[in-house]
This record gives structure tokens, C-alpha cells and sequence, in this order.
């Protein structure tokens, strides 16, 4: 389907059906890819759908050979002229392939791609950054999305972002722009 995007676009605005080019906004976002994460190898430290309070040391991101946790990287921008201190990741949700509900797994962490340091919150202006946010992914995810999602990557996700002015909600439906590369 991600291949198919570009081709849409194009025909799109070849045959004139209205819709441009990416419009600029002053607080956007987009998932440039994800994957659930790999807890094979550590029984118990997976995200349990409909559990009402995960296990504090389960939402530690696991640190056994063989085990990984969840993962989204997106690309936050900030089109103003105003530089933003104070950005948040406030949640994960889950989504089921018919953009139900599955859960809201916990957040291990947010890092700067390619630097892989820990997120401090700032924006400057007119720039956009690129983000990998660590969480964790469900214990067992064939459970959750069928034996047919093998990779389990691409799974549907709603991020919550506050700049501090306001609320973005991130959902399957926002795509990227062409030139979506981070500065």
C-alpha cells in the first residue's frame, strides 16, 4: 500500500480530481515506519492488551538478548516562527486493522534519529526533527493481529503530541509529504 501511495498522489493531480500538494501547516507530524517489537525471548515484559496497569519492571525496556522493544519513527515540524522547549509524546494507541482500539502501551523512551539521544523537547522554528519512540509492544501480537501480519510492521497507531499550544493527534490516515525529510 506504501508503494501505491506516491502513484495515487501523482495520478491525483494528473487528472485534476482536486486534491495538491501537501499543504503546510504550523504543527504537523507523520510515521515514517514502525514494528511491534520482539518478546519471544522474554516472557511477561510484553504489552497485554486490556491490562489495567502494566508491571512497572515490564515497562522497562527489555534488555535480554534476543528481545526488543516496539518501535515508531516520525518527523515532528514546527512551520512558526516561534522555537518550542517543552514538546511531548503522550501516547500510543494500538490499533486493531478495522482502526479499533487494541490498547495504550507504555512508553519506554524518546530519541533524536540519527543521534540516538534522548528527546529534550525542543523545536526550533521552521525546522521539523525526526523521532523514535521506544514502547512496549504486545506480548504476543499474532494474538492481537492474526498469524497473518508476519513482520508485524506498518500496524496502525494514533500518536498524541503536545507542543505545548496545542494537541496533534497523529492517526494511519496522516501521510508524509515528498520531500519529508527531516532538517
Amino acid at each position: 500500500m506504501r508503494r501505491l501511495l506516491p502513484f495515487a498522489i501523482l495520478c491525483c493531480l494528473l487528472s485534476g480530481c482536486g486534491c495538491g500538494p501537501y499543504e503546510e501547516v504550523d504543527f504537523a507530524a507523520y510515521i515514517l515506519g514502525s514494528h511491534l517489537g520482539d518478546y519471544t525471548a522474554c516472557p511477561g515484559q510484553g504489552y497485554i492488551p486490556g491490562q489495567d496497569e502494566p508491571d512497572p519492571v515490564a515497562t522497562q525496556a527489555p534488555e535480554e538478548e534476543g528481545c526488543r522493544p516496539g518501535q515508531v519513527t516520525l518527523v515532528i515540524e514546527n512551520n512558526t516562527e516561534t522555537h518550542w522547549e517543552d514538546v511531548q509524546i503522550l501516547s500510543i494507541t494500538l490499533l486493531n486493522k478495522d482502526a479499533e482500539i487494541v490498547g495504550t502501551p507504555p512508553i519506554h523512551g524518546v530519541f533524536k534519529v540519527p543521534e540516538n539521544e534522548p528527546f529534550d523537547g525542543r523545536v526550533r522554528s521552521n525546522r521539523s526533527i525526526a523521532l523514535r519512540i521506544d514502547f512496549q509492544g504486545p506480548e504476543d501480537p499474532g494474538e492481537v493481529y492474526g498469524d497473518d501480519s508476519a513482520s508485524y510492521t506498518g500496524v496502525p497507531f494514533n500518536i498524541t503530541i503536545d507542543n505545548g499550544q496545542e494537541l496533534l493527534v497523529i492517526d494511519p490516515t496522516t501521510a508524509a509529504p515528498d520531500n519529508g525529510a527531516a532538517t
